[in-house]
């Protein structure tokens, strides 16, 4: 007696769906990466505590990451600087 196998294979649009979890991506929860790709802002806080790379391509978060505070913190610097010339020169 031989048994066949049957197997259901669903295809995914990349795009509309999160690949950390599968599930459809819903306007409102969905963050986009330096590299394009497209996951749940949730399934991707959970991936980075795990993993520092993108899911799909392995782009290395951590640099992205980097970039930010960096500009963040020259903001907030350049803001600082601001403040304590207005206070010497009264401008």
């Amino acid at each position: 007696m031989i048994k066949s196998h049957t197997e259901k294979i669903i295809v995914l649009d990349d795009e509309e769906v999160c690949s950390v979890c599968l599930q459809d991506l819903n306007g409102g929860e969905a963050v986009v990466l330096k590299c394009s790709h497209t996951f749940h802002e949730k399934c991707m806080s959970e991936w980075s505590k795990r993993k520092p790379n993108c899911p799909m391509c392995r782009h290395d978060m951590r640099k992205d990451r980097q970039q930010k505070l960096k500009r963040k913190r020259s903001t907030h610097d350049d803001k600082e600087v601001t403040r304590q010339r207005t206070k010497t020169t009264g401008c």
